[in-house]
């Protein structure tokens, strides 16, 4: 875990923000810190990931938590594909496609994260992402507990999902 204060947040709009607190979480094992600094602070706390579609205030206030995962890994077994967050999403679109696995063609240039997808379930061209979700993993900030949530348990609607306003960081996601 990296802790940098008084840092610049990166976004698509180029808004120039700082946060008090910016933390880069790189693995698991960083959660632990991440929840006794959260603690300790009691501060609020913005998760970004590529800072897409992000009106900022000029300086925040609080923590700002950048999950750095970045992994692409298959299971040809099970056919499944756990991707990290940090992933670039239309980056994974052109991995997929390159990879002959289909159904992702045509969630191609949405700006943002592997991360951020599942939050508003994107879409587009009749295809949502959580037709593609098996399941995601998360750490709850709150409780310090990690979680595994299947597609069921994401409550997934038009641009909506059970990850808006709450404690969770996803930091991994589980594609079919």
């Amino acid at each position: 875990m990296k802790i940098f204060n008084n840092t610049s947040i990166s976004n698509s709009l180029k808004i120039a923000s700082n946060a008090k607190y910016y933390i880069e979480i790189h693995n698991r094992d960083d959660f632990s810190e991440l929840n006794e600094f959260i603690a300790k602070k009691n501060l609020p706390i913005l998760v970004i990931g590529e800072g897409t579609n992000l009106v900022l205030p000029d300086f925040f206030e609080g923590i700002a938590v950048k999950p750095m995962f970045n992994h692409i890994n298959y299971d040809n077994a099970l056919n499944i594909v756990s991707v990290g967050s940090s992933v670039n999403w239309n980056s994974l679109v052109k991995e997929m496609v390159n990879n002959n696995i289909y159904g992702y063609e045509n969630l191609s240039s949405i700006p943002g994260s592997v991360g951020a997808a599942p939050i508003q379930n994107i879409g587009a061209y009749g295809q949502e992402v959580s037709k593609l979700i098996m399941s995601v993993d998360c750490y709850d900030y709150k409780t310090g507990k990690f979680i595994n949530l299947t597609n069921d348990d994401c409550d997934f609607r038009y641009r909506d999902s059970i990850f808006k306003n709450n404690t969770l960081i996803i930091y991994n996601i589980n594609f079919i």
